[in-house]
């Protein structure tokens, strides 16, 4: 009787176990990245993003422009840029996928580097620097009379997915996500931005805007360093005077920075959640054995 009782605490012990083992799967992989990984900015720090932009050239040209970015932190509030501007002729390919399934990615009958360089920036002074890695006080400006308004937490975290187990993003993990209100306070005009937490920044996944924002960005920092961006400027400003509304995007492709804003009990439940039925039998399998044992003792 006491081997058979041993059994109920056994397969009860188990069939917890094995649930906790589902639904913790995708988490324990990533966890030891995570802990060896820095979650804040340090001394070469670096970030890739990759710009879609004045897209509506393309209905004109039939080329389309891809501008790449790599930011390095090199100290306090300063960065060091490299910058790539790509011109795609016969574009037969932008695609914009998660960051585990390629990311940015692009191609095209000819692809030309119009700009190749390196620009020292700094927070106070950048537009694209508070683009893309704003402090998370809200009311930043980016460039001209647009700026981020608020910066409010979604309830969704990266690697999310429905009615599947949740994975980590790569780079990402399972960090929280922001969204960040882009406001024109001349037109009004209103966009959003998602971002993920780095301690006292917010730093940009994806900005996507009918605002020549990205492009006005990268004039107003780069122009200097990378002067065939002069030759967009007329088309700039024709686009913005004829309302055009195509979308530029700008997403993040790479960085060495795991946020330790972490979603790790909404990972728990939702996986726990997307096992279902299984999950649920599981665990009241494992509760029947236990009640039955405390009868039975």
């Amino acid at each position: 009787m006491k081997a058979r009782m041993d059994l109920y605490l056994f397969f009860s012990i188990l069939f917890i176990a094995l649930v906790f083992l589902l639904t913790l799967y995708p988490v324990i992989g990533f966890y030891f990245t995570y802990i060896s990984s820095p979650h804040d900015l340090y001394p070469g720090s670096s970030f890739i993003y990759y710009a879609n932009i004045l897209p509506h050239l393309f209905y004109n040209t039939t080329s389309a422009y891809i501008v790449e970015l790599n930011l390095t932190y090199v100290g306090p509030e300063e960065f060091l840029v490299d910058v790539t501007l790509y011109e795609l002729e016969g574009p037969r390919r932008i695609s914009i996928r998660p960051l585990r399934e390629g990311g940015f990615s692009f191609s095209a009958e000819r692809i030309n580097v119009l700009c190749d360089t390196s620009v020292a920036l700094s927070y106070q002074n950048s537009s694209l620097v508070r683009m893309v890695m704003p402090k998370a006080t809200g009311n930043v400006s980016i460039v001209n009379d647009v700026k981020y308004l608020v910066f409010e937490k979604t309830g969704l975290y990266m690697g999310r997915w429905p009615f599947t187990l949740s994975y980590p993003e790569k780079y990402l993990g399972f960090a929280w996500t922001y969204r960040g209100v882009i406001v024109n306070t001349t037109s009004n005009i209103s966009d959003s931005a998602l971002f993920v937490r780095v301690n006292e920044h917010y730093l940009a996944y994806q900005i996507s805007v009918t605002q020549l924002i990205i492009s006005q960005a990268l004039l107003n920092d780069l122009s200097h360093a990378c002067p065939v961006l002069l030759d967009l400027v007329a088309d700039l400003k024709i686009a913005s005077e004829l309302g055009y509304t195509d979308t530029e995007i700008l997403q993040l492709n790479y960085t060495d920075i795991v946020p330790s804003d972490q979603a790790w009990i909404q990972v728990f439940w939702d996986n726990f959640n997307a096992l279902a039925p299984i999950s649920y039998a599981l665990i009241a399998m494992a509760i029947i054995l236990i009640i039955l044992r405390v009868r039975r003792g």
